[in-house]
Formats: C-alpha cells, sequence, structure tokens
C-alpha cells in the first residue's frame, strides 16, 4: 500500500498548492518506495508518470511522514516532504511550511486510516453477506460448514481452518470439514472434549487464542499441528442458544497473532454458522415431528377403527359406550361382540399413554377376542390372555380389564375382574322407590394381566334385573380432577347415576353416559385430563 492509492480526489494536491502561495516553498508527495508522485491539474495522481524519487529525497530539507493504522500497527506508506528552499527564503516561512506540512501529514494519516478502516469494513460486510446468502439457501450442515470455512479464511488470512462439531454420547469433537490440512491431520487427530480446556473455553462462548501449540500443555492436538507446521490457533465456539454444537479452529504456519479484528470476525463468523447449523436442526426436528404426527394420526385412526362400529343388539338390552383419549392415542378399549346368543364385552386400561400403551392394548384386545371366539370358559380366556401378555411385555407392562358375558334370557352375568374398578349397578324400583346402587359386583377375579403369569382367576356370577343399569368405567374417570387437586371418585359416579334416574327412571343407556360426563366435566372444569376416559353402560330395558 502507497499513498498514491489514496489520492482519490485531489484535496491533498490543493492543500500543497495552498501552502506554496503562502510560504513560498511548494511541497512534493512521494510514496513509501521513495518515488514521486505527480498529479494533475484537478490534482488528482497520475501513477504512470513517476519520477525516481531518489534526488529529489535527497534534496527534500524535511519530511513529514504519512502513517496507515493496519493490523494493530502502523505502516508508513508515504510522506509530504518540503524541497531544498532558495537561499532567499525567510526564515519564518521556512518553519511555518515545516509546521504546516507536519499537520497535513498528521490529518492526511488519520483520513487514510479511516479510508482503509472503511474499506476493510466494506470487505467484512461482503464477505459476512456472502456467509448468510450460502447458509440461507441451504439447510446441510454439510455445506454451511463448507461456507463457514470459506469465510474464515478470506477474512482471517489463516493457512488452514477445521470444524469440528461434538457428539454429546462420547463428548468427542469430531472434524467434519477442514481447508489447508492433510488427510493424515484428519484421521489421526481426535479431540475430546473433557480433555482440551481451550475448546471448552470456546464452548462457554469466549474466544480462545493460543500463541504456541507446541509449548501449550493444554493444548489438543500438538502432536498433529506440528507435522503440520502449524504455529498458532484461534478457536471460536458454535453455541446456538446455549446448546453446544462445535468448534471453529483457525490456524498459522507462522507466529502471526491474530489481529482484534480478525478475531471480531471469526467470532461473528462462528456464531452466523451456529445459527445456521442450529435452525438447520431445528428444520430437521419441525419435518420428523410432522411424520411422527401424521404417523400417529394414521394409528389413531386404526385405533378408532378397533372400536365396534356395529355392536350386537338384543330386544331387552340397551348398551352404549364412549371412549375419550386425553391424547390421540391411549390404552383404554372396551369392546362388545356376540357370542352364540349372548352378549360378550369387555373394558380395558393398559398402564401408560401415548403409542407404547396402544400398541399394548391392541395387543391385548387381540388376543382376548380371538380367545373368546373359541373358548366358552370365561376363566381360560382370561387366564391364557395373561400368559400371552406376561410372556411378550416387560414386568411393568400390564393392563386391568373386566371381562362379562350377560344371557339376555337369564340375565345372568359371568364375570372375571383382572384389576380392574369394580363396575356400578343401579337396581331402580319398578313400583316408583328410590333406586339404590349395590356394590358386590366385580370383586371375582384376581391381579391385572401380565403381572403374573401363573394368577389363577375367579369366575364371578351376579343375575340382573329388568331396569338394571350397569356402567363400567376406566380410572380415568373416577381420577378427574379440579384445580383444587380433589378426585372426582367413585361416590361422585353413582350420585351422578341416582340424580339421573330420580328424575328420569327411563333414562337410556346413551344419556347415562353423557350425564355422567357432563358431571364430570362440570367438577373438573377447564383442568387437562390426565388419563383416558371409557365408559360402558348397558342397561336392562323393563318388560
Amino acid at each position: 500500500m502507497e499513498l498514491i492509492d489514496y489520492i482519490t480526489d485531489g484535496s491533498l494536491a490543493r492543500a500543497c498548492d495552498t501552502l506554496a502561495e503562502l510560504t513560498g516553498i511548494r511541497p512534493f508527495l512521494r510514496n513509501s518506495d521513495g518515488s514521486v508522485i505527480h498529479t494533475d491539474e484537478q490534482g488528482l495522481a497520475r501513477p504512470d508518470d513517476a519520477d525516481n524519487g531518489e534526488d529529489l529525497h535527497l534534496r527534500a530539507c524535511y519530511v513529514a511522514p504519512v502513517k496507515l493504522e493496519l493490523n494493530d500497527s502502523e505502516v508508513e506508506i508515504g510522506a509530504i516532504c518540503l524541497p531544498e528552499p532558495p537561499d532567499d527564503i525567510d526564515e519564518n516561512n521556512l518553519k511555518l511550511a515545516e509546521k504546516m506540512i507536519t499537520l497535513l501529514a498528521s490529518l492526511t494519516s488519520e483520513n487514510c486510516s479511516k479510508q482503509q478502516e472503511l474499506s476493510a469494513r466494506l470487505t467484512d460486510l461482503n464477505s459476512l453477506f456472502r456467509l448468510t446468502a450460502r447458509v440461507a439457501a441451504t439447510h446441510n450442515v454439510d455445506e454451511i460448514l463448507e461456507a463457514m470455512l470459506d469465510a474464515a479464511l478470506e477474512v482471517t488470512g489463516a493457512s488452514a481452518v477445521a470444524a469440528r462439531l461434538l457428539d454429546r454420547a462420547s463428548g468427542e469433537l469430531r472434524l467434519r470439514a477442514h481447508r489447508g490440512l492433510s488427510s493424515r491431520f484428519c484421521q489421526t487427530n481426535i479431540i475430546l472434549l473433557r480433555e482440551s480446556p481451550h475448546d471448552q473455553q470456546a464452548l462457554d462462548e469466549e474466544l480462545c487464542y493460543v500463541s504456541d501449540v507446541m509449548t501449550d500443555s493444554g493444548f489438543a492436538g500438538s502432536d498433529c499441528c506440528s507435522a503440520e507446521g502449524l504455529t498458532d490457533c484461534l478457536i471460536a465456539g458454535l453455541v446456538y442458544q446455549g446448546r453446544r454444537i462445535g468448534t471453529l479452529r483457525a490456524y498459522h504456519h507462522d507466529k502471526q497473532p491474530f489481529t482484534s479484528r480478525q478475531r471480531e470476525l471469526l467470532q461473528t463468523i462462528a456464531q452466523l454458522a451456529a445459527a445456521a447449523i442450529g435452525h438447520a436442526g431445528l428444520l430437521l426436528e419441525e419435518r420428523r415431528s410432522r411424520e411422527i404426527q401424521r404417523q400417529v394420526k394414521l394409528a389413531s385412526a386404526v385405533q378408532q377403527r378397533m372400536l365396534p362400529n356395529n355392536p350386537p343388539t338384543y330386544d331387552n338390552l340397551d348398551v352404549a359406550a364412549k371412549y375419550i383419549p386425553c391424547r390421540e392415542l391411549g390404552g383404554d378399549f372396551y369392546d362388545l361382540f356376540d357370542l352364540a346368543g349372548n352378549l360378550g364385552f369387555v373394558i380395558g386400561d393398559v398402564v401408560g399413554k401415548g403409542v407404547a400403551a396402544s400398541l399394548l392394548m391392541a395387543s391385548v384386545r387381540s388376543a382376548l377376542r380371538a380367545f373368546a371366539q373359541t373358548i366358552y370358559d370365561i376363566r381360560r380366556i382370561i387366564t391364557l390372555t395373561n400368559e400371552s401378555l406376561a410372556r411378550d411385555t416387560e414386568p411393568n407392562e400390564f393392563a386391568t380389564l373386566f371381562y362379562g358375558v350377560l344371557d339376555p334370557e337369564t340375565l345372568r352375568l359371568s364375570y372375571v375382574n383382572a384389576g380392574h374398578d369394580y363396575p356400578i349397578i343401579v337396581r331402580t324400583d319398578p313400583e316408583g322407590g328410590e333406586p339404590f346402587c349395590f356394590s358386590d359386583v366385580g370383586k371375582e377375579g384376581g391381579l391385572p394381566i401380565g403381572i403374573d403369569v401363573a394368577e389363577k382367576y375367579t369366575l364371578g356370577i351376579v343375575d340382573l334385573q329388568p331396569g338394571d343399569v350397569m356402567l363400567c368405567f376406566t380410572d380415568g374417570l373416577a381420577e378427574a380432577v379440579n384445580f383444587e387437586s380433589e378426585e372426582y371418585g367413585k361416590e361422585r359416579i353413582r350420585r351422578s347415576i341416582l340424580d339421573l334416574l330420580r328424575k328420569e327412571p327411563q333414562a337410556p343407556a346413551e344419556q347415562v353416559l353423557s350425564h355422567v360426563l357432563w358431571e364430570m366435566r362440570r367438577f373438573a372444569g377447564l383442568q387437562q385430563r390426565p388419563d383416558d376416559v371409557t365408559l360402558l353402560c348397558i342397561r336392562v330395558r323393563e318388560a
């Protein structure tokens, strides 16, 4: 860089002309190599018309250097000189000329430094703009890293750069992209984050500079750097919203320290790249989430289709059921099917929620339905279902269920209760008396299925009467809570049925379910339901 490169508007030449008018001595301009700078009538430099300034330099009686602030230091780019004055020059004019060109050289130095700073900033902005444009055009991590390395080389003048991504499982900083490094370096240079305090510092969002990679005992990878002839290293962390992504390293082959401007730029480049990588990761997670949601919706639709669309009908039985999952997939289930003129029904609750519970629910439902179609003994059906579940699942995977077979003719209900909530049976008085509940139904059975493969189940029998209302439900109904964390409870369920039947003794099964759910929702308010809710109501019609 020479002074002639900064003479762009003729102001310096005009200042020299004004000084000549005032003092009678005309200064001349020269570059740092001694060549004289000639100007045209407008004061603009003529780069092709330069003399060897050696003679003029010898005849200069006073030289005011013009210096440029560059990379944290000063570099002389030229000078404003006074030629040998004539013999009759006034001494005061000579001293005035010397003071004036000293001041002019100082102002020129400041102006050139600002011009150089502006030019450098524009170059930096162009580099950052190109980087931003490249990373904005892709969601590919490797392409983002390539753009980052190109920008880092351009703005820092480094001999080599490398990008490492953090493997959270192993704690390794794995080399993902590089410039100016050999294949041997890439194959052998492995960094464990816990053994590299410099990388830890960078990932704490504090720029780290290692002035000598060979003598710094804490520097990870010094042997590989020695083989590459690398001397110093600047490390910037790739961190996005507090999430550690990796590091960006810039190396020199000679011990030339990175300037403050270069350090700031490397940090900025690392931040831009980290944001792009973080955004790309978020987009990938969003796409995966959308795909998972799509799959969950499909699974939910399949689960809904597993519920009986066309349950069997009987002249003297009114049957209704509702299934309300707290998520798109749930672990509750019910089923209704005809068994040689008898009504077979089951209501169950698999431990847990979501996908795992829904898969287990499908397995239990399919097994029980398959056994029920070929086996008459209710205890045997539940025993085989229990063995199937216990054999194929983990100890913490089990299900409660109530399985019953109701003879529409005799109204005899045979059942096995595998750890499920007891059903509520309300008996109405045909003479108009108060309806009442009796609670000795559901005690026969055993443990939830899937816990003990050797569990022995007992059979329960109860005879229903015309007008009876039986409500089976999962624990999501009784365990619904209000804002005071108070549970709805079984007593409120009983009371809601009794209150309805007092007002409407002939209320159908569907109305019973709707009333019970309404009362539960009134109790819980807008409080989020913690569990699935399933209800199954069987009402024996009066003759």
